[in-house]
């Protein structure tokens, strides 16, 4: 039962990061500016979000980030993400998107953390 929990709270986290890294990417696009500077903004902003999660986030991290150091980088990341939400979709979607990932995060570290595992 405990595996399978995991299992899912992983999914869940990883849909997470797809869901901030299209909010980076449509944010990035409504920004104000010309069509040129939208759709580079556009492109620019998840693969920077996605760079900066390979560099310091990724299970495989070449300079993977622990302690402390990872949940402020990690809340500061999915913080952006919220943020991005809430201005597409308003307050409350971002606030969602925050809960939700607050209690994956939680979840994870609690079952990371269990004796037996």
């Amino acid at each position: 039962m405990r595996a399978a929990l995991h299992a899912l709270l992983l999914v869940v986290a990883f849909l997470l990061e797809l869901v901030v890294l299209t909010a980076c990417a449509v944010a990035a696009y409504r920004w104000p500016g010309g069509l040129a500077l939208q759709v580079s903004a556009a492109v620019v902003a998840p693969l920077l979000m996605g760079l900066l999660w390979g560099l310091y986030a990724a299970p495989r991290a070449s300079r993977r980030l622990t302690g402390l150091a990872s949940g402020a980088f990690r809340t500061a990341w999915f913080g952006i993400g919220v943020l991005a939400i809430a201005w597409i979709l308003g307050p409350l979607a971002g606030a969602v998107l925050g809960a939700v990932s607050l209690v994956d995060a939680l979840g994870l570290h609690v079952l990371d953390r269990a004796p037996g595992r």
